[in-house]
C-alpha cells in the first residue's frame, strides 16, 4: 500500500461514522478473557497489605504488646506466602490462556476489521503512517515521488523519505494529512 493511500484512509478513519462503534467492538473482543490480570492485580494489592500487616505486627511486638500482636504478624506472613503461591499459580494460567485464546482473538479482530471494511471503514492509525517511508516510486515517470505533492524528489530528499518515521518532519506531508492548517498544531519539528 502506498503512503499516499495510507493518509487517506487514515483521515477517513478519524472521520468516519462508524469509527466509535467499531473501537468499542475491538475493545471488548480484546479484554473478553483479562480475568487472570484482574486477579493478579488483586493479588498485588494483597501483598502490599500484607506487608504492611506484617510491619506493624513486628513494629507493636518490639514496643511490647506481644500477644495477639504475634498471632496477626504470624497470619499476614502465612497469607503473604499463600499469595504469593497464587499470584504464580495465576501468572501460570495467564500465559496458557493468552496461548490458546490468541488464535481465537486473531480470528474474531480478522472478522471484526472484514465487517466494517465491507462498511466502508478501513483501520489505518496514525502510528501506522510512520512506520513507513513516505516516498513513492512513480512506474509512469519512474522516478520517486513525494507521496503527498506528487513531485520528484532529489537524492537528498530520497534518502530522507525512505527513512521509516521522516514523514513526521515534512512539511508536505502534514498539510497532505492534516490540511493547510496541519503545520500550526503539529507537535513535531519540521526538518524538510
Amino acid at each position: 500500500m502506498k503512503q499516499s493511500d495510507r493518509i487517506r484512509y487514515c483521515r477517513e478513519y478519524h472521520n468516519h461514522p462508524l469509527r466509535k462503534e467499531y473501537e468499542l467492538k475491538k475493545t471488548q473482543i480484546l479484554e473478553q478473557n483479562n480475568i487472570c490480570d484482574k486477579l493478579f492485580g488483586v493479588t498485588l494489592v494483597l501483598r502490599f497489605v500484607y506487608l504492611g500487616v506484617f510491619v506493624i505486627g513486628v513494629i507493636l511486638g518490639l514496643c511490647g504488646m506481644s500477644g495477639v500482636i504475634v498471632i496477626i504478624t504470624y497470619g499476614a506472613v502465612g497469607l503473604g506466602i499463600i499469595n504469593l503461591i497464587v499470584s504464580w499459580i495465576l501468572l501460570g494460567l495467564e500465559s496458557l490462556l493468552k496461548k490458546s485464546n490468541e488464535k481465537k482473538y486473531k480470528k474474531e479482530l480478522q472478522q471484526l476489521e472484514n465487517e466494517y471494511f465491507q462498511k466502508g471503514l478501513y483501520e489505518i492509525t496514525e502510528s501506522q503512517l510512520f512506520n513507513h517511508e513516505c516516498c513513492e516510486y512513480d512506474d509512469y515517470r519512474e522516478m520517486y515521488v513525494c507521496c503527498a505533492t506528487k513531485q520528484p524528489l532529489s537524492y537528498r530528499d530520497i534518502s530522507f523519505c525512505k527513512q521509516p518515521g521522516n514523514c513526521k518532519y515534512c512539511k508536505a506531508f502534514v498539510t497532505a494529512y492534516l490540511g493547510p492548517d496541519g503545520p500550526k498544531y503539529w507537535s513535531y519539528e519540521f526538518k524538510r
